[in-house]
């Protein structure tokens, strides 16, 4: 759901809005007009100074509800552009060892998950891409391969692989790569499609954590565009899916659980103060037994 006020809280307006530049070949190293524009496409992570507090009010502005995912994302992407501000101030910050803010959203479907990410990239003025991870395969020869995320977040940028760099990728239906626990006893996890979606699994972890991808003009094969290539390192990737039965799964894990420390504590009452026919316990005993069953 939406709805529009006039004027954000404070009077603080977005972020002025980037230029949108394709890639058309030009912009050779060392030319001051390809220096200008990778400057200007970093204005985003320059001119950034939000505070949680004011992401969450300008996501308000457009979004009902959801408050727990608001604080969540706004949190992360302030320390994400906080970061790559400072990174861009320092290059020694960015050398540095830094753990990203990655988000997972959960949330049956319908319930503004996408919506909410396109909104707050949209007030950022960021570059972001987003995509369905059931369209990825291992190989790429059938489906995309999961590198074309970092593709086309550099598609995005307009081109400036620095202000990529920095960027939002938003992978939705992730849930749907998760093989299913019945699964697992079969040979080689059970066949079908668990062999590869583990695989995109994998492929997804090494660019989430820290990937070097060849950016370059897509089917050229050129070896100029295989020298131009983009790290995942600073990349802040957000996550999301429905997760159908992890809550039923959950209920079930704490049910099992409560009935095995259940026999637990009615096999140390029956050790520690048994009772011949027709005798009483000591409720004192049993209350003192239980008190220690829960302590430990």
């Amino acid at each position: 759901k939406t709805r529009s006020r006039h004027g954000a809280p404070g009077g603080r307006e977005p972020l002025p809005e980037l230029a949108a530049r394709r890639r058309s070949g030009d912009g050779a190293p060392g030319d001051p007009q390809a220096a200008e524009d990778e400057h200007a496409s970093l204005a985003f992570v320059r001119n950034f100074s939000m505070k949680p507090r004011e992401v969450v009010a300008q996501l308000d502005e457009f979004v009902i509800g959801q408050d727990a995912a608001k604080r969540v994302l706004a949190v992360a992407v302030c320390d994400h552009f906080n970061h790559a501000r400072r990174c861009l101030e320092d290059p020694a910050v960015a050398e540095a060892e830094h753990a990203k803010p990655n988000v997972l959203v959960v949330g049956p479907t319908g319930s503004g998950k996408t919506f909410l990410v396109r909104t707050l990239a949209r007030l950022l003025n960021a570059p972001m891409v987003k995509a369905d991870a059931t369209k990825f395969s291992a190989t790429g020869f059938v489906g995309r391969d999961t590198e074309e995320l970092v593709r086309d977040l550099a598609d995005a940028a307009g081109g400036h692989l620095a202000a990529a760099s920095h960027g939002i990728v938003y992978v939705d239906e992730v849930d749907k790569l998760c093989t299913s626990r019945t699964s697992l006893t079969g040979l080689l996890g059970g066949g079908g499609g668990s062999v590869n979606t583990r695989d995109v699994q994998t492929s997804l972890l090494k660019l989430m954590e820290d990937a070097d991808v060849a950016i370059g003009a897509r089917g050229s094969g050129s070896a100029e565009g295989a020298a131009q290539r983009l790290s995942t390192k600073h990349v802040l990737w957000i996550f999301s899916g429905a997760f159908n039965d992890m809550h039923r799964q959950l209920h079930a894990d704490e049910s099992a659980e409560d009935a095995h420390f259940a026999d637990l504590d009615a096999q140390a009452l029956a050790a520690v103060a048994p009772k011949a026919d027709g005798a009483e316990v000591d409720d004192v005993a049993v209350e003192e037994l239980a008190a220690a069953a829960n302590a430990e």
